[in-house]
């Protein structure tokens, strides 16, 4: 919904459900689902009050049960005003269990003027002054030149956030709180994991304006 609109736009869900992840960019919405399956529609002034005149949503990259499954899927933009998807894999043992992430992958998303066509899809092997924040809200990312002194370049800071696909908390609470270095492809480790963690919500990231100087 647009700022000033009375009603909500409605998609199509026949055939596109399921998303984990959706963004605002160059005027678009933006959809991403566990299968890499990217969407984007506009916010159209519908008079619909019923939600009978839904969109359809153009499809920009088809996933599909072939396609490598990702529990955690983002969409962020990046700081040059680019759109990266961020794909973050997890261990999860014979029972079911999660046991932790294992690898992040980043992808620059490559689009058409009007942004209705995917040109194409690049893997980033470096985030040049990108630092990224995923998790539980939306995800952002910041300069690494300008936090120098207290983040790692070419880094990515996750906290937990499998819990949608949990019918309960952890017994042990949110622990897969990490940093993973896009370059070298190691780990780190920004919140140890406390035994007061346990039976806790997952955390979220908070933003502080910043004034860029």
């Amino acid at each position: 919904m647009k700022a000033g609109q009375k009603f909500w736009t409605y998609i199509d869900e026949t055939h596109h459900r399921g998303f984990i992840d959706v963004t605002f960019y160059k005027g678009l919405v933006y959809a991403v689902n566990r299968r890499k399956t990217i969407v984007s529609f506009d916010l159209c002034y519908s008079s619909d009050s019923k939600g009978n005149d839904m969109k359809t949503p153009n499809v920009l990259l088809q996933g599909g049960i072939h396609e490598t499954y990702s529990p955690l899927t983002y969409l962020v933009k990046s700081l040059e005003g680019e759109l990266w998807m961020v794909r973050r894999f997890v261990t999860i043992d014979d029972q079911g269990n999660n046991k932790g992430t294992h690898s992040l992958h980043v992808f620059k998303l490559e689009f058409d003027d009007k942004g209705e066509k995917l040109l194409g899809l690049t893997k980033l092997d470096s985030l040049g002054d990108n630092i990224l924040f995923v998790g539980d809200n939306d995800p952002v990312s910041v300069s690494a030149s300008y936090f120098s002194k207290y983040l790692q370049k070419d880094s990515i800071y996750y906290s937990d956030n499998y819990f949608d696909d949990e019918p309960v908390c952890y017994p042990q609470g949110p622990f897969d709180l990490g940093i993973y270095n896009v370059k070298d492809g190691r780990f780190g480790i920004h919140c140890p994991y406390k035994a007061y963690f346990k039976g806790k919500a997952p955390p979220i990231w908070v933003v502080p304006p910043f004034q860029w100087s």
